[in-house]
Formats: structure tokens, sequence, C-alpha cells
């Protein structure tokens, strides 16, 4: 499958998605049982729940990657002990692309502080983000 095929996919995917978001305001977290149930039901509705709740993650993920790119650079401290990019300063909760130079891809994650400094989760709690290259993108 070439990969134009799978953005294809993903394009139909998030067109579904969107009509739920649509109707309800949300993709519903709510998958309501029969009043008549028997164990196979209670089963399909656990495999629905879960079901449902990777559809969610995969909606933000597709969300996420349609949105384009505010600012990209190195992260630098600034003088409120901040990190930043191009004049962005990032706080708890923000979330970025980063780019791990270990595996030499991106990853999305965000920032967070861990009671002495700033970190990127999946990075590390204990080790400095300074200089790392970074993506933000438009909210």
């Amino acid at each position: 499958m070439e990969l134009q095929e799978v953005y294809q996919m993903f394009n139909q995917i998030r067109s579904v998605l969107k009509k739920y978001e649509d109707r309800w305001g949300y993709l519903s977290q709510e998958i309501e049982l029969p009043e008549c149930y028997d164990e196979d039901d209670k089963f399909k509705h656990l495999i629905g729940y879960r079901i449902l709740n990777k559809l969610v993650d995969a909606n933000s993920m597709l969300n996420w990657i349609s949105k384009p790119i505010k600012a990209q650079g190195f992260l630098v401290k600034n003088e409120n002990n901040r990190y930043g990019v191009e004049n962005n300063e990032l706080s708890s909760g923000y979330p970025i692309d980063w780019y791990n130079e270990v595996e030499q891809e991106w990853d999305t994650s965000r920032i967070e502080h861990n009671g002495e400094d700033y970190y990127i989760v999946g990075y590390g709690r204990e080790k400095s983000i300074e200089g790392i290259f970074v993506r933000i993108r438009k909210t």
C-alpha cells in the first residue's frame, strides 16, 4: 500500500468520525447495553468501548498531524525559566513534536514540569531539554 493511499484512508476515517462529532459534539464514550443482556452482550459492549476509545485516539492523532506547523527550532530557556522557540513560550501541558536524535525520527509529546525544570514526556523527566529540536503546531 502506498503512503498516499494510507492518507486517503485516514481522510475517509476522519470524515466518518467528523459526522459523529457533528451529531453529538464529541465522539460518544457511552455505548448503551440493551435492557436484556447476557455475557455475550457485555463482552461486545466491552470490545465496542475499547474500539471507540481507539477511534477517539486515532481521531486526535489525525487532527494533530493535519495542523500546520507554527514554529520550529531548538529549545532555549528564557528569562522566565521556561523554554521556547521563536518567541513561543512553552509551559506544562503544551503539545509539541520533538526530534528524537537516537531514533532519528519525530515524535509527538508535551512539555511538563518535574518540580525543578521542564521536560518532554517520553524523553525523560531528568533529562535537560535545552537544545532539543521541536515543532509547534497551530492550535
